[in-house]
């Protein structure tokens, strides 16, 4: 990891499996059920704990979809590593920018806190390629809200915050996730609605019984399939799709629906499937 004043920089290897574009295509014709989920779910936790670390550490990618999600073997684990990549349209904090150092003259601790930056980045990334533009529209103070006129350097569909000329920050790759991982439950990109909570809650799409029940919330058009698990797929469309609602929450939220992904991987399926799943994946990737 190298800081500058102007940019930042992190070099990684080369991702050999394709991108989650291709394993959206692979995972939907020749997987069973079972192998389907789980692998949906493994690269799921994956993207909701990168975004957890974008959050922490006052990164908004901007421009989140399956071709940016790059895949690579680990032999030795017997399955693959999910990262993100080009943060060419990157928006970054100035709290993130006030770490930038000249390593001719850092005190220890400055030092310190940039290593835990570096930590924090290499346990998502691993040696990733990452740019941060020093002009005025990539950096943003603390508690900075950006506002969408139709110029805006964000690709794809807008995210509830946009729609609505509300400020936003890092729901749009939130949304963006949501995206990505409704395309790997479903194949088609995602159509959300505003719809009463006890409507959305009927068809799996609630988070918890501590919220109203009068809300009106975003969640997906599409139904979930009876043999997931409806109640954590569910649980984390909503977190994606409802920044608002959840405020300061967002973050132990995410983290939360990591852990309880982690649980459901170990004590859903078989080591066999998680095998076969993984087999079958790296060999569809490779012939792509």
């Amino acid at each position: 990891l190298l800081l500058y004043e102007d940019a930042a920089v992190i070099s990684m290897s080369f991702g050999d499996m394709g991108t989650i574009f291709e394993a959206i295509r692979a995972i939907h014709s020749g997987f069973s059920a079972a192998e389907h989920e789980y692998i949906a779910a493994y690269i799921a936790q994956k993207m909701v704990d990168t975004i957890v670390i974008l959050r922490r550490i006052g990164v908004i990618h901007c421009d989140i979809k399956p071709d940016n999600w790059v895949l690579k073997s680990d032999e030795q684990a017997d399955s693959l590593r999910v990262v993100l990549i080009d943060f060419g349209k990157a928006k970054c904090s100035s709290t993130l920018m006030s770490l930038s150092v000249n390593s001719h003259n850092q005190d220890d601790e400055e030092e310190e806190r940039v290593a835990k930056v570096a930590t924090e980045l290499d346990r998502v990334y691993e040696k990733c390629v990452y740019r941060c533009s020093s002009k005025k529209s990539s950096l943003y103070p603390p508690l900075y809200r950006f506002e969408y006129y139709g110029t805006e350097t964000v690709k794809g569909p807008m995210c509830e915050d946009m729609r609505t000329n509300r400020g936003w920050t890092h729901q749009v790759d939130s949304f963006a996730v949501a995206m990505c991982v409704h395309q790997l439950l479903f194949v088609c990109p995602i159509n959300t609605k505003l719809e009463p909570l006890c409507r959305a809650a009927k068809r799996g799409y609630c988070l918890s019984e501590e919220i109203e029940s009068d809300l009106v919330v975003n969640v997906p058009t599409s139904s979930l399939k009876r043999y997931w698990k409806g109640s954590l797929w569910g649980s984390l469309f909503f977190a994606l799709l409802n920044h608002a609602l959840l405020h300061e929450h967002i973050d132990e939220v995410l983290v939360s629906l990591s852990r309880q992904f982690q649980e459901h991987i170990n004590t859903s399926f078989s080591a066999s499937v998680k095998k076969a799943a993984h087999k079958a994946l790296r060999e569809r990737l490779a012939h792509q």
